[in-house]
């Protein structure tokens, strides 16, 4: 029972003078989760990205061939020849590594070129890069926000947000995930306390555990009514979105604003670990200066940077228009299959399906039981999702088959048979992924 409650959110109080005083209780804890087979994290592939791959168990010493849901490839184009060739290509020509910061020697023509791409497809004055995505949005809010500002951010925004706005000021407050009406109200009274400082409004163009957009409009409205700065984080559907690659962004015109800035990473779509900062050129010398983890960090490689640009030139052309629309199919397909068999999906039809898994103890085995049964997704637990819920995150790529998809949606049925079967013996109580 106890392998099938708590998470590791429960260990963060820890003390102690030794190393074994303070971070025991979470090893054992994970301990026993691995003992019953219910960890599911830290899982390692040992095959390239692709619709099937072959997983390494964390409790077991074998390993599963498994349909693919896990990886964040929604375009497919990590599996891409031409890809693979660009990164080959570049290496010849400028090596493996920047070699510094980009603040020092560390960037080169490739990077410059890079980002003057984002920039240009981005309709932005100036972009510059990071090393990843968390990096890019941690050092966004730690470089451009004072310790006088006020941050106004979504509840649901991710970590690497979260931890920058609380690094950056005591000023933080979060209002209800795309309630607009909240948004109002804390923007309100944070401009009636401070008419002299920023105030920043931070948000995400799809939020990875929900699937979900806010009214981008609106925010934009709230931000003019109220003299604020926007930061958009578009990590998940900047490529992979709407009918140009642009995502939610495609329903404004920001190509005029001076007070919003976008955030991006190439993660999702674009086959390489990287992030990204666009907007006015005034920005440029602040994050040079004030973005700990832009200044004081090597810049991304030559193989990455050739990788995205290679990437980019996909995305936005003819050839990556198909892909949107492929990839579409496929999750509108999915979706429908997972409906048919009974489970509730969440949010709007994107490259994340979140698919409610019930409470922790049927959806931890459940976990176990699909990577037995051959299917690689992910779980989301507390505190991604409120206490004692859980998600199963499918992760969809373009290349996805329709039969792949159909069996997926049987392993997940036939997992959870298993597991309210193992629980019922058990004599646990849980709470039904299924409605009645």
């Amino acid at each position: 029972m106890d392998a099938l409650l708590g998470s590791p959110y429960a260990f963060r109080n820890f003390k102690g003078k030794t190393l074994t005083e303070r971070f025991k209780p979470i090893s054992d804890w994970v301990d026993l989760r691995t003992l019953n087979g219910v960890l599911p994290f830290s899982r390692t592939l040992l095959t390239p990205i692709a619709n099937t791959v072959r997983v390494t168990n964390t409790w077991a010493d074998e390993n599963t061939d498994c349909i693919n849901f896990g990886s964040q490839d929604y375009l497919g184009l990590s599996q891409d020849p031409s890809v693979a060739q660009a990164a080959k290509d570049v290496i010849d020509q400028f090596g493996v590594h920047s070699g510094g910061s980009p603040v020092l020697s560390g960037r080169n023509v490739i990077s410059a070129k890079l980002e003057k791409k984002i920039a240009k497809t981005l309709n932005q004055e100036q972009a510059l890069l990071f090393t990843n995505g968390w990096m890019a949005c941690f050092g966004t809010v730690a470089g451009l926000v004072s310790h006088r500002d006020t941050i106004v951010m979504d509840a649901l925004c991710h970590n690497s947000l979260d931890v920058g706005a609380r690094f950056a000021t005591e000023k933080v407050f979060k209002f209800k995930h795309n309630d607009m009406e909240n948004l109002e109200s804390k923007l309100r009274v944070s401009r009636e306390k401070d008419n002299e400082n920023a105030i920043f409004i931070i948000a995400e163009t799809l939020y990875s555990m929900n699937s979900d957009s806010p009214d981008l409009n609106r925010i934009l409205e709230l931000s003019d009514e109220y003299e604020a700065i926007v930061i958009l984080d578009m990590a998940h559907d900047f490529g992979s979105g709407g009918r140009k690659g642009l995502g939610l962004l495609e329903t404004v015109d920001i190509s005029k604003r001076k007070n919003v800035l976008i955030i991006g990473t190439f993660s999702k779509n674009f086959a390489t670990t990287g992030g990204f900062l666009a907007g006015p050129g005034v920005i440029r010398h602040q994050i040079e200066g004030y973005a700990p983890t832009f200044t004081f960090t090597n810049n991304i490689t030559p193989i990455q940077c050739a990788i995205a640009s290679r990437c980019f030139d996909i995305i936005f052309s003819e050839e990556g228009a198909k892909l949107r629309e492929q990839l579409l199919k496929r999750v509108n397909f999915a979706i429908r299959e997972f409906n048919r068999r009974g489970f509730l999906t969440l949010g709007s039809p994107s490259a994340i399906i979140p698919v409610v898994a019930g409470d922790s103890k049927l959806a931890r085995i459940m976990s176990r039981e699909m990577q037995i049964l051959g299917l690689n997704t992910n779980i989301v637990e507390f505190p991604a999702v409120p206490r004692d819920q859980s998600l199963f995150r499918f992760q969809m790529m373009a290349t996805m088959t329709e039969d792949l998809i159909v069996q997926a949606a049987d392993i997940l049925q036939e997992s959870l048979r298993i597991a309210q079967e193992v629980l019922l013996q058990s004599h646990i109580e849980s709470t039904s992924v299924v409605p009645e």
